[in-house]
């Protein structure tokens, strides 16, 4: 087939390409690559003869198939890396040939990356594509020559990060200018793809990496990059990391954490088809998505893994506090500023919605839903839920524990070499539908109860005083949704001891999977496994759990004592006499805002409203803390 032809030939590729794709994302990365240095490359055509074409400064051609593979946890076997290399050599026909995936190798393959060959590797999967080329009728000498000019390489299925970051490095620009540069960038490669269906060899649209200079120039000349911070500087917000893989061994991590996108970077969790399905559906209709369950059934995990693989080209902004109007309007400022579009939305995540940290989401949800190309994502417990999170149409999801994700979590319980002493079906059943029940049962043959109550145990050995002081505290905050400062837990802990001592008691905890470090603050390592504990540490009081709660008011933020009184009354109501002393003595202190107090006494509204309907009839909220 002669140039022409085969260019025309090729255009279904250009015409299947709708909006943005990881093969746009890939072009992005390869030339912020040349623009580094890092590639010999210079001008790149999208949708060209393969997915890309790409030159170097002396014209020397090199063409590129790229093969995304169900977000990154595909395999492309020897017979699917021949036909790649068949289809490319149709038009490198001598030239060197580059396979691109996020996906791994299968056949005993090994990535050559820029620097190898295919030919360079001595296996059986090397000889296997080679026959697999000859079935395809080229003859073994020619087979053997495309491996010598082929490289495999692997590249993050959120190529994007990899992209700001390369971007940053090479022009010392802001990392907040590289973003926006490179969702320029992504808009220019994808028109460029979109529009090589109405082209010819010598009309083809082409980008360059001179032009980079151009979109850099543009977007420092015009961005408050100052501004754009602001909401980051505050603690509002940041951009999800999927690029650093969290070094939680996968053990810990099937006996249940909290889960974080670094969760999903280092691939531990287990990909749930049907509610990534719901999910994508959701966003594609309604621009927004709540997944709402009990604890254990891990909503979080599944957040972070929908953030990750639906929307591709998004950047995903992930929500760490909005606790009031103020940080609403932050959010909504920073989100604008981003410049979402077409072909580099933003995706707004936000965990544990209905909790003391996110107060303030419906009304900033409500701003961001006037934005177009943002789509929103959020999670929230069963026991949090409220009917104001959902803010315009909202598609929710409910994640279930199927027969087919239990199949799927024993054989990675298996590969990892953990005994199971249940059969999955059995454990499927007694389960009650959350994940970390069926793990606990899987691996153990016990429920999650009986599991952790050999570990309280343990604890309450008298050389172990301190280290179950702390535990009984910070499961306890876990189970209303709090975290504890280390400063002011310490202080609480030495009230006895010594801030040494103290120290070293918290660090024996995390290795016993019971609590979890995260910067400056201590918290449960999941909140199903916390309420589990806290019950099993008060089952022979004293102390009570109300006496627990009552010492947490006096480590806990101010503006979260409104927020325990009211989890307090709706989950022991009868141990909220319990907390009213320390909730006196809290306002009668000075140097309070008016905001925090307005929250301690609108919490007291919410939990007189809730004894209200409780019996024996309870005095009110001032006549209990001593302030009527």
């Amino acid at each position: 087939m002669d140039p022409e032809a085969l260019w025309e030939d090729l255009r279904q590729g250009a015409r299947n390409v709708a909006g943005v794709t990881w093969q746009v994302n890939v072009c992005v990365y390869l030339l912020i690559a040349g623009f580094a240095g890092d590639l010999p490359f210079t001008r790149i055509t999208p949708e060209g003869y393969e997915d890309a074409d790409c030159e170097t400064a002396a014209g020397t051609r090199v063409f590129v198939q790229m093969k995304e593979l169900g977000g990154g946890s595909g395999r492309l076997a020897a017979g699917a890396v021949a036909e790649s290399l068949a289809h490319a050599e149709a038009s490198a026909r001598g030239a060197e040939i580059v396979l691109i995936t996020d996906g791994s190798l299968g056949s005993g393959l090994a990535f050559s990356g820029w620097t190898g060959y295919l030919s360079d590797q001595q296996n059986p999967g090397t000889e296997d594509v080679v026959a697999a080329l000859t079935n395809r009728g080229y003859d073994r000498d020619q087979a053997e020559d495309i491996g010598r000019r082929t490289r495999v390489v692997q590249l993050p299925y959120r190529v994007r990060e990899s992209s700001e970051a390369l971007l940053a490095r090479a022009t010392g620009c802001h990392n907040t200018v590289a973003g926006l540069a490179v969702s320029r960038l992504t808009e220019i490669v994808a028109t460029a793809a979109a529009e090589q269906r109405n082209t010819h060899i010598d009309t083809a649209r082409r980008v360059r990496t001179s032009d980079i200079d151009v979109v850099v120039s543009d977007i420092q000349d015009t961005v408050d990059v100052e501004g754009l911070d602001h909401a980051q500087r505050q603690g509002i917000c940041s951009p999800a990391d999927f690029l650093t893989p969290d070094a939680v061994p996968a053990r810990t991590f099937y006996l249940g954490v909290d889960g974080r996108p670094s969760h999903v970077a280092a691939n531990l969790d287990v990909v749930r088809p049907v509610e990534l399905a719901t999910c994508a559906d959701g966003l594609a209709d309604e621009r927004s998505v709540l997944v709402v369950g009990p604890s254990g059934s891990v909503k979080s995990v599944l957040l972070w893994r929908a953030a990750r693989d639906l929307i591709p080209a998004a950047r995903v902004l992930r929500v760490r506090r909005v606790t009031n109007e103020r940080d609403a309007a932050d959010l909504a400022r920073h989100v604008r500023l981003m410049r979402p579009s077409e072909h580099a939305p933003v995706l707004v995540v936000t965990d544990d919605l209905g909790r003391p940290a996110t107060t303030a989401w419906p009304g900033a949800a409500a701003s961001l839903r006037e934005v177009p190309h943002i789509f929103l994502l959020g999670a929230a417990r069963a026991e949090d839920f409220h009917p104001r999170l959902l803010v315009g149409a909202t598609r929710v999801v409910q994640p279930r524990l199927d027969t087919a994700t239990g199949f799927e979590i024993g054989s990675r319980v298996q590969d990892l070499g953990i005994a199971q002493r249940m059969d999955v079906e059995e454990a499927l059943e007694s389960s009650e539908g959350l994940l970390m029940e069926f793990v606990a049962l899987l691996t153990t043959g016990q429920r999650l109860r009986q599991v952790l109550a050999g570990q309280v145990a343990d604890l309450a050995d008298p050389d172990r005083r301190l280290q179950r002081d702390a535990a009984r505290l910070l499961t306890a905050a876990h189970t209303l949704g709090l975290s504890l400062r280390a400063d002011r837990l310490g202080a609480s802990l030495s009230a006895a001891t010594d801030q040494d001592s103290v120290g070293d008691a918290l660090g024996v905890l995390p290795d016993e999977h019971i609590i979890i470090a995260d910067g400056t603050t201590w918290s449960g390592l999941h909140e199903l496994r916390s309420t589990t504990i806290t019950e099993l540490l008060h089952e022979s009081p004293p102390p009570t759990i109300g006496a627990t709660w009552s010492r947490i008011i006096d480590i806990v933020e101010t503006a979260q004592a409104g927020w325990m009184l009211r989890r307090v009354a709706e989950r022991a109501p009868e141990s909220v006499p319990d907390l009213m002393p320390s909730i006196g003595r809290l306002l009668a202190e000075s140097g309070h805002t008016a905001v925090d107090v307005a929250k301690v006494l609108e919490g007291a509204e919410r939990a007189d409203n809730t004894l209200s309907m409780s019996k024996p009839p309870y005095r009110s909220f001032e006549q209990r803390s001593g302030r009527g």
